[in-house]
């Protein structure tokens, strides 16, 4: 059984001083709230970004580097694609010992200490928050656009954070990079929504029905 203190915390992030301010308050809470294990900073970098990167930004606190995808991936220009590329890289080329990991914002704040066995992780479930924005895309029948019928069911308004253990974190990051592409690649399919007789209905673009995430 996994320890109380076997989790390490991650956290995305940018070369810029905008994402800089947010990593110091990271840094900070998760010393100050007596947060088991390791943080480590998931610092996305395109070269030019990281060589006018300052040093003293760099050593703020530990940090893993990776090439930033939110420009120019997938045809597109966006950070959506920065979540899952970094922990896609992170755990691939530096893998962490601690059997759990919690993916944090940036712009959050660490109160207490996490334990994520009390909590219930364990391999085969990832924990996280009900982001109930989510479900108008549940409802809107966007899952089974992209998976079979009878696995819908279990796509959930999940989001924000997520305690994963570290075997089931190497296999969905991949998946959720591809995913993150395919989804944002296609946006007719989860901009048209279903009316109440289950008829397609036109969505924001097209003038009417409710706004999908």
């Amino acid at each position: 059984m996994a320890a109380r203190n076997d989790l390490h915390t991650v956290f995305c992030a940018e070369c810029t001083t905008y994402f800089d301010w947010k990593s110091a308050g990271v840094y900070y809470t998760h010393r100050t709230s007596g947060m088991p294990g390791p943080i480590t900073r998931l610092l996305a970098c395109s070269k030019q970004q990281f060589d006018a990167y300052p040093a003293s930004s760099l050593k703020m606190g530990p940090t893993f580097v990776h090439p930033n995808y939110a420009y120019n991936y997938n045809n597109e220009s966006s950070g959506s694609y920065n979540k899952p590329a970094a922990v896609m890289h992170w755990i691939k080329e530096s893998p962490p010992a601690e059997e759990f990991v919690l993916f944090i914002d940036a712009d959050m704040l660490l109160r207490g200490a996490i334990d994520p066995v009390a909590l219930g992780a364990r391999r085969g479930l990832v924990l996280s928050e009900d982001a109930s924005y989510l479900n108008t895309g549940i409802r809107a029948k966007l899952p089974q656009q992209y998976i079979a019928e009878e696995l819908a069911p279990l796509a959930k308004s999940a989001g924000w954070w997520h305690i994963f253990h570290r075997d089931d974190l190497a296999i969905i990051a991949p998946r959720w990079l591809h995913w993150c592409g395919a989804i944002r690649g296609d946006p007719r399919r989860y901009w048209r929504t279903l009316g109440a007789d289950g008829a397609p209905v036109r969505g924001p673009r097209e003038g009417g029905g409710e706004w999908v995430s």
